[in-house]
């Protein structure tokens, strides 16, 4: 669920931004190693406050799939998302298993500017660099900062009870069938920008889905080993 695995600042109005950001529900096949693993659904809302928006990830996995993610897993961000970009204010992680040692909650105190929260019992209460996402928000910004054909630069990210970096790139275009259509897409690369040799990302933006993924991939030494394609997508505005 982490696979879309910085704020990003620019000089928009509010309302030019409100029309960019489209609430919707996106469903993602999943592929680990070619054999299916059943389905990731993505859900972005509006939230409770002016330009407050939730986003959140849960699984349906294969009944193989089932013995490493629950079906009742749910990862949840709460951001703000205005003329100053993207910024979480707070982050949820529930494995969906009795033991918690797995599960997160981390809060994002743009006032202050201190991030604190958990990973189990691995706490985490520090400064909150400028460019800080959870890998959920970080979707959003790199929504947002396509949109605007922005630099996408590198993020802070807090994963797992630790912070990393990771550096984010345009690697090229490519065209990609959806629902009978074929589209135009930019594909993004990310990966730790902080070591050499990791894993690395990459996701193929629609421009006319709102920049929203067709696919992403995850590879480790040029070899892929999980994919998720969309294969439904609905617009909830």
């Amino acid at each position: 669920m982490a696979l879309f695995g910085t704020t990003v600042l620019g000089l928009l109005s509010q309302a030019s931004w409100s029309q960019d950001l489209r609430p919707f529900t996106a469903r993602y096949e999943a592929r680990y190693y070619g054999v299916n693993g059943g389905i990731i659904e993505l859900t972005l809302r509006k939230g409770s406050t002016p330009n407050e928006y939730v986003y959140e990830s849960r699984a349906k996995p294969t009944f193989l799939a089932a013995f490493m993610i629950s079906e009742a897993a749910r990862e949840i961000s709460t951001m703000v998302v205005d003329a100053n970009g993207v910024r979480p204010i707070k982050f949820t992680a529930d494995d969906g298993k009795k033991s918690t040692a797995q599960d997160s909650i981390y809060q994002f105190d743009w006032t202050q500017k201190k991030v604190t929260g958990h990973t189990g019992d691995l706490a985490l209460d520090q400064a909150l660099p400028e460019r800080m996402q959870d890998h959920l928000s970080v979707q959003i910004a790199m929504m947002w900062a396509l949109q605007r054909n922005a630099d996408l630069g590198e993020y802070t990210l807090v994963d797992g009870g630790k912070i990393k970096q990771y550096r984010y790139t345009k690697e090229g275009a490519a065209t990609m069938a959806f629902k009978n259509r074929t589209l135009d897409t930019i594909i993004v690369r990310s990966e730790r920008a902080d070591r050499t040799g990791g894993r690395i990302n990459r996701y193929w933006h629609a421009a006319e889905l709102g920049h929203i993924p067709l696919r992403a991939e995850r590879s480790n030494k040029d070899k892929v080993d999980l994919t998720i394609a969309l294969i439904d997508l609905q617009f909830t505005d």
